[in-house]
């Protein structure tokens, strides 16, 4: 090769170098901006947290419970009331930060005019200053509400979130839970006035049909919502995903009921319910089961989730992604159900959000 020549590559090798590296360290840059965080629901009436419990969030790396404080539910005859409200059994744990969510019945604001969203903004404020007051007055950063709004009750609900904000100016964001079909189809449905949204993948079927297959966690219908190519969602986006299981219970086809947390150990240690396929079980007694009558016939379908499952909904969910940091949170923080899972795995389904 001429000197000349090699003179020329080696000069264009050299800068050829600095471009690559920009290149590389570039792609490398781009993946660490996205940051993830597992954060855990706590959705029953007494906050009980057990050693157990905090044990499992550390070794999983938590730094953040979503609790839900108490719903907003129409009680006859007075109308839009709390309800439900969180009783603390045990102290809130430390160094972990705690995001109230008040869960709002879509019927509440059907009738907005015998209720305005300013008084039961200023309602819900003084209850849940009330209940902060009871767990030692934390500091909250964040506030969470949860309304499976539709067009009759947009406008009341999204009205209800700007009080809320004025009535409760020390809080510095306020998040809104999102379902599916408000994501894909966000120009019909609205974007509530909330600084964040949170993407609720689960109880995505309708349990109520015999039908169906699994109404907590069925990804082919999550698939369906959330397509590879879509708009982004106006709301930077936080994530849940279930981590929890249940029975459902049918009667001549017909629902009757759900078992909460009841698994298949459970079930096939009764003697009465025999296994049939596709996770259903029949009853061949007629017996009180849990405090539900069953009869003989009746059948139980099991419903749960594997990590396998989850790690298919987070491929889907990540369609969703909008923002480089976000929380994925885990629907709910139950000991038996969370013991199967490593800090690998919850950092594995994490990571997959890329």
């Amino acid at each position: 090769m001429p000197a000349l020549y090699m003179r020329s590559a080696f000069r264009l090798r050299l800068l050829c170098l600095p471009l690559l590296a920009l290149l590389v360290n570039g792609g490398c840059q781009t993946h660490n901006q996205i940051h993830t965080e597992p954060a855990f629901y706590w959705w029953t009436q007494n906050f009980d947290i057990q050693t157990e419990q905090l044990e499992q969030l550390q070794n999983l790396g938590v730094k953040t419970i979503y609790i839900k404080f108490f719903d907003i539910k129409n009680i006859a005859p007075k109308g839009a009331q709390p309800a439900a409200s969180i009783a603390f059994s045990s102290p809130l744990p430390a160094g972990i930060e705690i995001i109230p969510c008040i869960y709002i019945s879509n019927d509440v604001f059907l009738n907005p005019d015998t209720l305005t969203p300013d008084s039961l903004a200023q309602r819900t404020a003084a209850h849940l200053l009330k209940l902060l007051q009871n767990a030692g007055n934390p500091a909250i950063n964040e506030l969470q509400t949860d309304c499976d709004w539709s067009n009759a009750t947009r406008n009341a609900y999204f009205g209800f979130i700007k009080s809320l904000k004025k009535q409760l100016p020390q809080i510095q964001r306020f998040s809104a839970t999102i379902r599916l079909h408000q994501v894909k189809y966000f120009e019909k449905t609205g974007i509530p006035p909330a600084d964040r949204g949170l993407l609720m993948y689960y109880n995505m079927t309708n349990v109520k049909q015999l039908q169906t297959r699994n109404s907590i966690l069925d990804n082919r219908e999550g698939a369906r919502y959330l397509p590879r190519q879509m708009p982004a969602y106006p709301l930077p986006l936080d994530m849940a995903l279930p981590m929890f299981e249940w029975s459902v219970l049918f009667r001549n086809g017909q629902f009757k009921g759900i078992f909460n947390s009841l698994n298949r150990h459970e079930i096939e240690n009764t003697g009465f319910l025999k296994p049939l396929k596709n996770n259903f079980f029949t009853c061949t007694i007629d017996t009180v089961f849990e405090n539900m009558y069953l009869r003989n016939g009746d059948l139980l379908r099991l419903e749960t989730i594997g990590l396998s499952d989850l790690q298919i909904a987070a491929d889907i969910c990540n369609r969703a992604v909008n923002t480089n940091t976000f929380r994925v949170a885990f629907f709910h923080l139950n000991s038996t159900l969370v013991k199967p899972y490593t800090h690998e795995n919850i950092q594995d389904i994490c990571h997959r959000f890329r």
